[in-house]
């Protein structure tokens, strides 16, 4: 039987995508703007939304992880 785990995949990566936009944000408003160009409202505003995307993710990790056990268990 041939099981998918796309579900599974695309959870893993919005964990990693949140991760790395995490680190882009947190760089932004790390480093010192000489023209003031990086709002620093917006970037913690755009790491709380990433947060919450990246807390998404993870829930459909778990409910993907979940599924699989399930399957596991009935086959067995």
């Amino acid at each position: 039987m041939n099981i998918s785990s796309s579900p599974l995949i695309n959870a893993y990566q919005g964990v990693q995508n949140g991760f790395q936009q995490l680190d882009q944000h947190s760089q932004k408003l790390a480093t010192p703007s000489i023209n003031n160009q990086t709002d620093k409202a917006e970037e913690l505003v755009n790491m709380k939304q990433t947060e919450q995307q990246t807390l998404a993710s993870l829930k459909g990790v778990k409910s993907a992880d979940n599924v699989l056990g399930t399957i596991i268990d009935i086959m067995a």
